[in-house]
């Protein structure tokens, strides 16, 4: 797994930590949800390779290209040479189950043209919502596609709470929600091992 390098947020000094206890976690989730995730960056990687491939293409044979539909194709993509876009939604919208978020037109029509503007080569990342990422950055994060690595987190509004207040605050409830979890982990074992599954 790479090193974190993300110019959209602070640099707090420690990502990587962060990177590698969010990817521990991950590993819990059921394999029929995570399929959902890795299906959707499957196919993103899948089209951004296409993409780059068919760039390549046109752009070694431009001279001899008759077909309009291709041009149209090569103009766009010198426009965003190697870059691949990526969005983050996750913030908008409602959910309306454990699985479904409902977009609102308005949604559909912010993603839509921020799509449209990357076509054109004139989009400007957006902090916690869009970036256009050049290929080799990708690949330094061993390509991975999710869009939160590379789009950041969006600025936050000084809430007035000083820094050491606010670390103090947070490592509290992190230790109190980590006593939850270990009390959660030996009530877990208790049981399993009640009736035979010793862990």
């Amino acid at each position: 797994m790479g090193a974190i390098n993300n110019n959209n947020t602070a640099s707090i000094g420690f990502e990587q930590q962060i990177w590698e206890a969010a990817d521990i976690l991950r590993g819990n989730m059921d394999a029929a949800e995570y399929k959902h995730v890795v299906l959707g960056l499957i196919f993103l990687k899948y089209i951004s390779d296409k993409f780059e491939e068919r760039y390549r293409e046109l752009e070694a044979d431009k001279d001899d290209v008759e077909d309009k539909d291709a041009y149209w194709f090569l103009n766009r993509a010198k426009k965003q040479p190697g870059k691949t876009l990526f969005i983050d939604a996750r913030n908008m919208g409602t959910m309306v189950s454990r699985r479904l978020r409902e977009m609102t037109g308005k949604d559909i029509e912010k993603i839509a043209k921020t799509f449209s503007t990357f076509e054109k080569g004139k989009l400007k990342d957006e902090a916690g919502f869009c970036a256009a990422v050049a290929t080799g950055e990708i690949a330094k994060q061993d390509n991975i596609l999710t869009p939160g690595r590379y789009v950041g987190l969006a600025e936050q509004e000084d809430d007035g709470e000083p820094f050491e207040e606010k670390m103090t605050r947070l490592t509290g409830e992190l230790s109190e929600m980590f006593k939850q979890s270990h009390a959660l982990e030996k009530e877990i074992k208790k049981r399993l091992g009640a009736i035979g599954y010793d862990i």
